[in-house]
């Protein structure tokens, strides 16, 4: 029996969690950050990657040095949860010159690699852009015409579709 009530507890902490990001973007989007800022962070620490994520973006957002130090651990968080867009972005930190954190061009592939591989079409379309123009890499057009594909296919922006294309 105690088993069941933790079982319960435990899904109905995952559908809270759920609501209090629905809920923080919606504070968000009302311009109410220091509450959507709060939502988030409960959200964070009950488990929802969603909201480390998102928490890291707003944090990114505010244009402060420290506070790019919060976003690459709440990114890292995130994708260490199984959240790909996390991954994701903590790629394109690492991609970034002036990120807040050192440049990693190597670091920056694995984790656009890990997240392509999670199904994250951005991810797919960043390190393939790294393949076609030899980014820190062996330039490999092949490579880049097949991720470029997943990103056009998992839909990536249009540049992803229109790149593949024009490598056909």
């Amino acid at each position: 029996m105690k088993k069941i009530i933790l079982i319960i507890c435990l899904l109905l902490g995952v559908n809270l969690s759920a609501d209090l990001v629905q809920d923080a973007v919606k504070e968000n989007g009302k311009g109410n950050y220091e509450k959507a800022n709060e939502l988030f962070n409960k959200a964070c620490n009950t488990g929802n990657m969603k909201g480390c994520w998102a928490l890291g973006l707003m944090y990114y957002t505010s244009g402060k040095p420290e506070d790019k130090i919060k976003t690459k651990a709440l990114y890292e968080k995130a994708c260490d949860g199984g959240y790909m867009e996390g991954c994701s972005f903590l790629g394109d930190m690492y991609n970034i010159i002036d990120s807040g954190i050192a440049p990693d061009r190597t670091k920056a592939r694995e984790l656009y690699k890990k997240a392509c591989d999670g199904g994250n079409a951005n991810a797919c379309f960043s390190i393939a852009s790294m393949y076609y123009y030899g980014d820190s890499v062996k330039q490999d057009k092949v490579k880049a015409k097949a991720l470029y594909k997943k990103a056009c296919d998992g839909g990536a922006t249009m540049n992803a579709c229109a790149l593949y294309k024009r490598l056909k």
